[in-house]
């Protein structure tokens, strides 16, 4: 008998005895679960997510059990049958670290409540969470991507695709955002003060009408997030003014606490005319060295007095002292700042 055979019946010997051996210690068949169909812990990659350190609000990560269906009417659908919270935290942008609520560094590492099958749900989401543990996920669960078997998962910012129906309502236009200097509410002449006021639309050239050229997707009423204008003009006063917030892009705001007695567009913005807070004189005169920008807040806003930093629309004001070409009658385009907006990866494996 040569070598080569020698071995092959040895090979089959041994492979035998393997065989024979898990037979008898009655190894179980746990429905032939592979390993890309099993995970139980994830590695969290955040990418241009905000600073979010002891403040009144955190970040919570999800595992989300969402069904996608059609109506009669061809409408889709989305019916969430369970969701699972993989933990509240903390985030420094800056130092690129985690932290518990406790202020705490923590790792990148998040598992499962008891070892659960991650591929058990469909899709994974980060959301704006009060501190206080409710046990509620809050429906602005924006950075989000669908758990598929051997794809990674990238979760984009994205509050008008397949899972965001209970949020926004019809969308189609590409997003901008234009604002005017100009004071409609002190005498009802927009032109005679027209640096004490900023409205998100554009002037006619040559009238004293406005278009509306704010475009973004409305908001559902039970959003847990709303839009909110802001100025802010280090120079004049400490701190951002709110212009505002808002839900419908060609509607009023939700409260215009600084317009003077006379009428005013229904569109978001403000004249600063009465009620100045303290520390700042009205009226303003917003031509100088400041921005206008708009930001995504969560709702109920537990801190009001600050913009939240997902900006979506920011443009500088005209600071018409050092470029004398800068006419204050202009419409201002704004920057749309959606790409920047927050992402994450995440890399699934088996504890």
């Amino acid at each position: 008998m040569n070598t080569k055979i020698r071995m092959v019946l040895a090979s089959v010997f041994i492979l035998s005895i393997a065989t024979i051996f898990m037979v008898g210690c009655g190894v179980e068949d746990t429905e032939h679960i592979s390993p890309v169909e099993f995970a139980n812990a994830l590695v969290l990659r955040p990418i241009n997510l905000p600073t979010m350190t002891n403040t009144q609000t955190c970040y919570e990560l999800w595992l989300i059990d969402a069904k996608y269906t059609m109506d009669e009417d061809s409408n889709s659908i989305i019916e969430i049958e369970d969701d699972l919270s993989l933990g509240k935290f903390y985030w420094n942008r800056q130092r690129y670290e985690f932290y518990n609520l406790n202020g705490t560094q923590i790792d990148s590492n998040f598992y499962t409540p008891n070892g659960e099958n991650i591929y058990n749900y469909t899709v994974m989401a980060l959301t704006v969470e009060p501190i206080e543990d409710d046990g509620v996920r809050a429906n602005n669960g924006l950075i989000f991507d669908d758990i598929e078997y051997g794809q990674p998962i990238e979760g984009q910012f994205n509050y008008f695709g397949s899972f965001s129906p209970s949020v926004v309502m019809d969308y189609g236009d590409p997003m901008s955002a234009t604002y005017v200097l100009r004071s409609y509410s002190d005498d009802g002449d927009p032109d005679t003060s027209p640096e004490s006021g900023v409205w998100f639309h554009a002037r006619d050239v040559g009238g004293d009408d406005y278009r509306e050229t704010l475009s973004i997707p409305g908001l559902r009423e039970d959003a847990a997030f709303i839009y909110e204008g802001w100025i802010e003009m280090p120079d004049s006063f400490d701190g951002p003014l709110s212009t505002g917030k808002f839900r419908i892009p060609f509607f009023e705001d939700l409260s215009n606490p600084y317009v003077g007695t006379e009428w005013y567009p229904n569109t978001p913005g403000e004249d600063f005319i009465t009620n100045a807070p303290a520390g700042v004189n009205f009226p303003l005169t917003l031509a100088g060295e400041g921005r206008v920008f708009i930001t995504i807040e969560p709702y109920p806003d537990l801190d009001p007095d600050d913009p939240f930093p997902f900006t979506l629309f920011e443009a500088e004001l005209p600071n018409v002292e050092a470029d004398s070409t800068l006419d204050t009658s202009d419409n201002f385009e704004m920057v749309n700042f959606y790409g920047y907006l927050p992402k994450f990866e995440a890399s699934l494996y088996t504890r």
